[in-house]
């Protein structure tokens, strides 16, 4: 038997329209689609957020910085705190902290003391010009000139922050270099 009108293909509605569950299939992959674009673009504004609020170590106030590093508020006595450095997701920062009673500084913090400079010494010197001017800022060259320097330690594998911290026990100075990782 001849039919009038060629038949649509299987699947699809009257004269080439899509079924009911072809417009349903369609829309819910538009709103995943479009939930998914929401949340990335949400994603990429915090990242952004984030990244440019903690660039730079200088914008922030130094006991904030303090509090960062050594989980714990700045003593009391401490004269001068500097800090500088880069820390969008990975980066360094360098202090500079002038007290009077650098023992109580390094019981609050909770440095170790090491015989000599550690290894990680290495970790927290300037590479790019960016890095070298942040640390010229806390005056860290000076790190390496101490007469007699003590050195103390955290190690960057015992949890998210490494620092070495080098004490001037002459001039009443202590130096800070940490990474963050």
């Amino acid at each position: 038997m001849a039919r009038w009108f060629p038949r649509p293909p299987r699947g699809t509605g009257y004269a080439g329209q899509p079924t009911v569950s072809q417009r349903r299939l369609r829309s819910t992959g538009c709103a995943v689609l479009y939930l998914a674009l929401v949340w990335a673009l949400l994603r990429l504004c915090w990242a952004v957020w984030s990244f440019s609020r903690w660039q730079y170590v200088e914008n922030r106030d130094p006991a904030d910085v303090f509090r960062q590093v050594f989980h714990v508020a700045p003593p009391a006595g401490i004269q001068e705190i500097r800090a500088s450095g880069w820390q969008p997701l990975d980066g360094n920062l360098w202090m500079y902290i002038r007290t009077e009673d650098i023992d109580g500084l390094l019981t609050t913090i909770g440095a170790t003391k090491v015989r000599d400079k550690p290894d990680s010494f290495w970790l927290f010197e300037p590479a790019t010009p960016d890095l070298k001017r942040c640390a010229a800022s806390v005056d860290w060259e000076s790190a390496h000139h101490v007469k007699e320097p003590e050195y103390y330690s955290k190690d960057a594998n015992s949890g998210s922050w490494g620092w070495v911290v080098v004490v001037d026990r002459i001039h009443k100075r202590v130096f800070v270099g940490a990474a963050i990782s």
